[in-house]
């Protein structure tokens, strides 16, 4: 029901202002409607005007061209001047673009029969210019058969035509339809549309023409002499009619219908004439017009548009502003009807507002007392008796609001703050205070003491008077006292930590005040609080100069003036300062900005910049010497380089010194003297330079000095270098006095020379290693530069040994097997090592042997060979032919003395199946030299098991015969050298028949190498020397071919011992 009621209000306050709008809507829209139908009409009307006056114009022109053409007729038909003066004549070129608009020419075509025309045509081309005619292809083509040509005799305006004088007029279809047009007519005619001469860009435009004639016979028309033309561009003259402003905000197009009954036929209709400019871009809605004009026989159709600007701005929108008018109006009214409904509906509801709001207030008031979070009550001032109080005080004090209700507020303040808040609550009752606020311990029931925040105002009415009652708001802040006390704590244990940290610290207020000093900073500085009262005193008193002064303070105040926020540090930057004392102290001094202060810290890094010092001192020095180490020689070279490169400086060079010997004087002496000789001749290596180059060691026993700014001429640097390297080793060669006892040491020089371009400093130290290496081979103590060709000498050997791993892998090796022959029988082979290169062919031995001797590559390779002859024993076992041959197998020194030579034979042999006692090893006299007790132990060891030896070269070496005593040998080998001419040289023959001698006294079997002609196997066999080997018997051969030469050899052996 009430719900229903509300209805009833609504519909009543609302059904009034409804009426009113729907009224207004539909007055506004119905005036609107008539507005635009007006205007309508009244755009179809301007547009119709417009264009009744733009067509009665255009074709009034084309009247006013024709009366031209028509009166120049008569003049030229009685004249005998040329055309062009009477053209001159009429003045119409003044002023034309503005009396004549379109007027383009006049022009004269004359009617000649064939003997005129041949006349007039050798006239033309004898006395007028190619210029100002045209070329006789466009004149009636030779020979003249027809009766009558039409010529174009004059053009005028003479400037732009007057090159078309000659020209066949019959030539061209829209002219000779023209000049069919007038044969039977005497007034103007005006030609469809036509494109007027390519000179006139092409544009369209039409003719209008007039035919000349002879004087008739009674009333006939004359003979038809000529016609005249005068040529309009529509365009042109359209253009004209649109700038004066005749047809406003309308666009025309505008089309050759074709000829009226009683005019001229034609064959064209509906040609377009004209269209102006936006014409397609016109909406099919848009109001239209259309006329039709006739001139000089032929009918124009003009349609008119209006491109929807024909009414001004204020026309236009004057529908909207008067509908717009209507509706606001409506909605005024509207509004004023709803007003006066919701007044009256007002006044209604506020009757029953009134009635509860009372009711309401109270209802809050009791809510907000009972259940506010804080304890409210209210009190009698004189005795401090409750008359009301809250749950949440009665919660705080802990006891029941009935037994509140008989106490006093004193009774539970705590016996030492009742005297307080008694004071101030006279004061409040006097009017002494507006009120108070005061924290107090309060007693609860349960004997606790809690601490509260009592807020006490006096109870004013309404107009401001105390009613004689006093409002009591009670909050426990014990949990917050007890926070407080926790964060004082803090603070001073906080207060304590800083003022002993390790770092010393400063607190600038934010009007330039030392707020704090930790104790740190005395101690670092000197320096107390009292004796830096301001930021200004800081500074002048830490800062040695005047310029860090001002650095410091700019960074400072930079950090104030910006919009800093809390927490933003100022980077660590170091400085030198000053302490009390007057010693100068390497600080880092960092800030942090903190609300308006600023946090100072002050690092004490003076230790720590001598221990980087100290750090980057050993990085760069060498610890023993106090040269620089090879660090900073590289750094040094490549400066140098540098600066050679760009030429500021002359040539340089870079030398490397070797202590000769040093190792076996460190190991003999000890390594403390060892340093001892290091350091002496470090010293004296610096009393040579004399500061002016870099010494430097680059470790161990090896220095390196670097010359710089040289002469530019080579051959003068070079001798510079030589005489610095000179006077080193001059000054070395002077003993030096260690233990009491002296010592002489040499070194060893390599020295290479730089300009700067195309080196850098890791070819240097290899080319100046070169040279020492050089200069230690030459015997040391001596000076070697750096040659070229060592260079190339190393880059082969590397490659020598780069080819030679990669021989191993790829199995390039092979044996090769050279016959040793006793008499007329095989009685074994030497196994030979050869190596067959894929692109380089055949290597001898005597070129890759070195390489792999220094390299260390001789042992695998050795390994290798003494597997491979090994198996060709095995093989050769399987041949009764071959079975009993022996195999000769050079081995390496330092293939022998590998501490597993013994077992390695033995496993060859095991792992190969060949027999112990056809195995032959040559050892070289040189072996014999270093180790005899470890030669013969493992000989002996092989010996044991069968492996037999021979001493390969024997005679070239200095062997002692007491060794040959005692190794237990089967074989000598007499060197080649001595056989080669042992026929020719008694010298060579005496050693010979020696060895032979020695050979067979101590029961050994003597093989000859080198044998190659037969009279040095004559030579020998004669002397007791039975057993030969050289190239006389055989080459050096691959294993297939050696079988088929033993095979044959053994076979005419035996055929010759058969036959002896």
């Amino acid at each position: 029901m009430k719900s229903r009621s509300k209805l009833q209000q609504r519909l009543q306050m609302w059904w009034p202002t409804v009426a009113v709008l729907a009224f207004g809507c539909a007055l506004s829209v119905g005036l609107w409607q008539s507005l635009e139908e007006r205007q309508a009409h009244t755009v179809q009307l301007r547009l119709d005007q417009q264009a009744e006056m733009f067509s009665a114009s255009v074709a009034q022109r084309f009247y006013a061209y024709g009366d031209i053409v028509h009166g120049m007729k008569s003049v030229l038909e009685m004249s005998t001047v040329p055309a062009h003066e009477v053209f001159a004549a009429s003045k119409l070129t003044q002023d034309a673009a503005f009396r004549y608009p379109g007027l383009e020419a006049l022009s004269l075509i004359r009617r000649m029969d064939a003997a005129t025309y041949a006349e007039h045509r050798e006239r033309l081309l004898r006395d007028i210019s190619a210029q100002q005619r045209v070329d006789e292809s466009q004149m009636p083509s030779l020979p003249l058969v027809q009766p009558d040509y039409y010529i174009v005799d004059d053009v005028w305006p003479l400037g732009a035509r007057r090159a078309l004088r000659g020209m066949d007029a019959e030539r061209y279809p829209p002219i000779k339809a023209l000049i069919a047009s007038v044969q039977h007519v005497s007034g103007p005619v005006m030609s469809a549309p036509l494109v007027l001469s390519p000179t006139n860009n092409a544009t369209t435009g039409v003719l209008i023409s007039v035919p000349l004639r002879t004087a008739g016979q009674g009333g006939e028309l004359g003979a038809l002499t000529g016609v005249l033309n005068l040529s309009v561009n529509l365009e042109r003259m359209m253009e004209r009619f649109l700038a004066r402003g005749m047809l406003p905000h309308t666009v025309v197009s505008i089309e050759d219908v074709g000829v009226v009954p009683e005019g001229i036929p034609t064959t064209q209709a509906d040609q377009v004439v004209y269209v102006s400019e936006g014409w397609a871009d016109v909406p099919a809605s848009a109001p239209r017009a259309k006329k039709a004009i006739v001139i000089w026989g032929r009918m124009w159709s003009l349609e008119f548009a209006s491109n929807g600007s024909v009414l001004s701005d204020v026309e236009r929108s004057f529908p909207v502003i008067i509908a717009s008018s209507t509706l606001g109006a409506t909605l005024l009214l509207a509004a004023v009807v709803l007003l006066l409904s919701l007044q009256r509906m007002r006044a209604q509801i506020q009757a029953e507002a009134k009635h509860n709001l009372l009711s309401e207030r109270t209802d809050r008031l009791k809510a907000l007392f009972n259940q506010t979070a804080v304890g409210v009550a209210e009190i009698e001032p004189a005795s401090g008796r409750y008359l009301s109080v809250n749950a949440r005080f009665a919660d705080v004090v802990g006891f029941g609001l009935e037994a509140l209700e008989s106490m006093t507020i004193y009774e539970r303040i705590h016996p030492d703050d009742r005297a307080e808040c008694e004071r101030l609550e006279r004061q409040l009752t006097s009017g002494r205070l507006p009120h108070f606020v005061s924290t107090q311990r309060m007693l609860r029931a349960d004997g606790g003491v809690i601490w509260t925040e009592v807020w006490v105002s006096p109870l004013l009415n309404a107009g401001g008077r105390a009613v004689g009652r006093h409002i009591v708001l009670l909050m426990d802040v014990t949990e917050r006292r007890l926070l407080q006390e926790q964060l004082q704590a803090r603070e001073a244990y906080s207060s304590e930590m800083l003022r002993y940290m390790p770092v010393g610290l400063v607190v600038v207020g934010p009007v330039g005040n030392i707020e704090f000093v930790n104790h740190q900073f005395e101690v670092m500085t000197g320096w107390e609080q009292s004796d830096v009262q301001d930021e200004s005193a800081l500074w002048r008193h830490l800062c040695v100069d005047a310029q860090q002064h001002a650095t410091l303070l700019q960074r400072l105040n930079m950090g104030r003036c910006e919009v800093v926020p809390t927490g933003v540090n100022m980077p660590a930057m170091e400085y030198l300062l000053r302490s009390k004392s007057g010693q100068e102290l390497t600080m880092e001094v960092s800030g942090r900005f903190l609300g308006g202060r600023i946090l100072l810290s002050f690092v004490d890094v003076t230790q720590r910049k001598a221990a980087e010092a100290e750090i980057r001192w050993l990085g760069f020095y060498d610890n023993l010497t106090q040269l620089p180490n090879r660090r900073l020689l590289l750094d040094r070279l490549s400066e140098a380089l540098t600066r050679s490169q760009r030429g500021h400086a002359g040539r340089g060079a870079l030398l490397l010194l070797d202590i000769d010997n040093f190792k076996s004087l460190n190991e003999t002496l000890g390594h403390q003297h060892g340093d001892a000789l290091l350091r002496l001749v470090a010293t004296r290596l610096s009393n040579c330079i004399a500061g002016r180059h870099t010494l430097a060691r680059q470790g161990g026993d090896e220095f390196a000095v670097v010359l710089e700014d040289l002469p530019t001429d080579a051959l003068e640097a070079g001798r510079y270098t030589e005489q610095m390297g000179r006077s080193i080793l001059e000054a070395l060669r002077t003993p030096f006095y260690l233990g009491n006892q002296d010592f002489h040491v040499t070194v060893s020089m390599g020295a290479v020379m730089f300009c700067g371009a195309g080196d850098s400093v890791e070819e240097l130290l290899k080319r100046a290693d070169l040279a020492l290496y050089q200069a230690k081979s030459a015997g040391r103590d001596t000076l070697q530069f750096f040659d070229p060709s060592m260079q190339k000498a190393v880059s082969a050997r590397v490659e020598m040994e780069k080819d030679m791993r990669l021989a191993l892998e790829r199995h390039e090796f092979d044996l090769f097997f050279q016959p040793q022959v006793q008499r007329d029988k095989v009685i074994g082979a030497e196994a030979l090592l050869r190596w067959k290169h894929p692109t380089k062919g055949f290597i001898p031995p005597g070129v890759f042997v070195p390489t792999a001797e220094e390299s260390g590559l001789i042992l695998p390779l050795g390994e290798w060979v003494l597997y491979a002859a090994c198996r060709q024993l095995a093989h050769w076992a399987q041949n009764p032919a071959l079975a009993e041959l022996t195999m000769s197998v050079n081995v390496s020194p330092r293939q022998f003395y590998q501490p597993n030579f013994v077992e390695q034979v033995q496993q060859a042999l095991q792992v190969t199946g060949a027999k112990p006692g056809l195995l032959e090893l040559e050892l070289t006299e040189g072996m014999l030299l270093t180790d005899v007790e470890d030669t013969i132990q493992k000989m002996v060891q092989l010996k044991a098991i069968g492996v037999m030896f021979s001493l390969d070269d024997f005679g070239t070496g200095y062997s002692s015969l007491s060794y040959l005593k005692r190794l237990p040998l089967d074989k000598l080998k007499i060197d080649q050298s001595f056989v080669r001419e042992v026929v020719t040289s008694t010298n060579d023959a005496a050693i010979a028949r020696s060895i032979i001698a020695l050979g067979n006294s101590l029961g050994l079997q003597v093989i000859a190498e080198g044998v190659e002609t037969e009279a040095q196997r004559v030579f020998l066999a004669k002397n007791g020397c039975s057993y030969w080997q050289g190239f006389y018997f055989s080459r050096p051969q691959p294993a297939a071919e050696f079988e088929a030469w033993a095979h044959a050899y053994g076979a005419e052996g035996k055929a010759l011992s058969e036959a002896g």
